[in-house]
């Protein structure tokens, strides 16, 4: 029997060590996040307002986004595009908070560059896209069964994935808070059915 494997969805990685404390990112975002604060639910996190990709404090970290995002259009193939970081933001999960399952709809791709570690942090978790009512009991997980991807937290780490790939953070049990910066990229120019 052949198994081929399709549509498969690639989650990128990358480490930038000592970024975090070269720029003072992790004091500054926990700051902003915490004078400016913009909540959607008082039992989840905190956030900043959604245009930190303007302030000259992570334009370095921009950068590098732009070099990665740059090798990505080159994995996927895609034809030239204007790489555009549409939103980008800083987020504190506090102890005893989560952030619920969610996408980004409206980009390409989402990202997010961890501030801080802890070997309790939970885990950014990737879901599967619903594909049928029914679940069947599993006797081992493989990519072909599995429901979702966990990737731990780890400091100076970026990860970007495609926006409409459903994501989620559990409950932060430990007694610190989880700091890290969030964006949004398009991909600016001709598609096949429309110019964005």
């Amino acid at each position: 029997m052949i198994v081929q494997p399709i549509f498969q969805t690639p989650i990128f990685s990358e480490n930038f060590n000592g970024l975090t404390d070269q720029l003072g990112l992790e004091e500054y975002i926990t700051q902003l996040c915490y004078e400016t604060p913009y909540t959607f639910d008082k039992t989840e996190f905190i956030q900043s307002r959604s245009d930190l990709q303007k302030r000259e404090i992570v334009q370095p970290l921009c950068l590098k986004i732009y070099d990665i995002m740059n090798s990505i259009v080159d994995v996927y193939k895609y034809d030239t595009y204007r790489i555009e970081i549409t939103s980008m933001w800083g987020n504190v999960q506090k102890p005893g908070t989560y952030f619920k399952r969610h996408s980004h709809y409206n980009n390409m791709f989402s990202g997010v560059f961890y501030l801080n570690e802890n070997k309790e942090f939970p885990p950014i978790v990737f879901s599967r896209p619903e594909e049928q009512s029914v679940d069947p009991k599993k006797v081992e997980f493989n990519p072909f069964n599995q429901g979702s991807y966990f990737h731990e937290t780890k400091k100076d780490t970026l990860i970007i994935f495609p926006a409409w790939l459903q994501h989620s953070v559990d409950i932060n049990e430990t007694d610190e808070d989880r700091v890290n910066i969030s964006f949004n990229a398009m991909l600016r120019g001709d598609y096949y059915n429309v110019e964005l």
